[in-house]
């Protein structure tokens, strides 16, 4: 069976769900997602995922309780990139602003990819980004004698078209798809402690999150 392994751009995927009005889908095994986004002759040997450790007390406590459930139902443990504050003037009035930015979460994908590879650790890489700057990566990959695979798949409003030019296939992650991809929303650590789906992300249509 052809091997898998996916490469999840968790911002890009976060601020899809954002823009669509989805945070209900917010609270996502990713293991299974990536399983439903495979066609089934292909195998899914592991799930890289990359984020940065946010800012502000809610936001922290929300990605906590969500990197904690993901360890222990998924067994995924997160690759940290890192936020940085560039400081933009106003052209206009002058004034000037501080923005947090992530940084090195593009960086991190694309070594990772080429990586495993050129060490002949996947037949296909599954992205789930529509960040361009991993092109070049995914270029490096589909032209070099290696007969790997790209997978491609856009969070909900995200595209790319330098990365659709690259991939062998592409297509966006549907809502039938992150319905059926949640996490129990309560689930028990191996400690004994229950944590459960933050409320900011449960739906009051399906009791999931939002």
């Amino acid at each position: 069976m052809p091997r898998v392994i996916a490469y999840i751009d968790g911002f890009n995927l976060y601020n899809g769900l954002k823009e669509a009005d989805w945070k209900h889908y917010c609270w996502l095994n990713l293991r299974i997602l990536c399983e439903r986004l495979l066609s089934e002759d292909e195998m899914l040997l592991q799930v890289k995922y990359f984020t940065s450790k946010v800012v502000g007390k809610g936001s922290q406590e929300r990605q906590r309780t969500y990197l904690s459930a993901l360890r222990q139902v998924a067994g995924i443990r997160p690759i940290y990139g890192s936020f940085s504050i560039d400081r933009h003037t106003c052209n206009h009035c002058n004034k000037k602003s501080d923005f947090l930015v992530e940084k090195m979460t593009d960086v991190a994908i694309a070594v990772e990819m080429v990586a495993d590879a050129y060490d002949n650790h996947y037949d296909t890489a599954l992205l789930i980004s529509a960040d361009r700057d991993l092109a070049p990566a995914a270029r490096r990959i589909k032209c070099a004698p290696l007969n790997k695979q790209i997978k491609l798949r856009f969070p909900p409003r995200r595209t790319c078209s330098n990365l659709i030019e690259i991939a062998h296939s592409y297509a966006t992650i549907g809502e039938d798809t992150l319905r059926t991809s949640l996490l129990p929303l309560e689930i028990t650590m191996n400690s004994g402690r229950i944590i459960s789906c933050p409320q900011k992300w449960r739906s009051r249509e399906s009791g999931t999150s939002r």
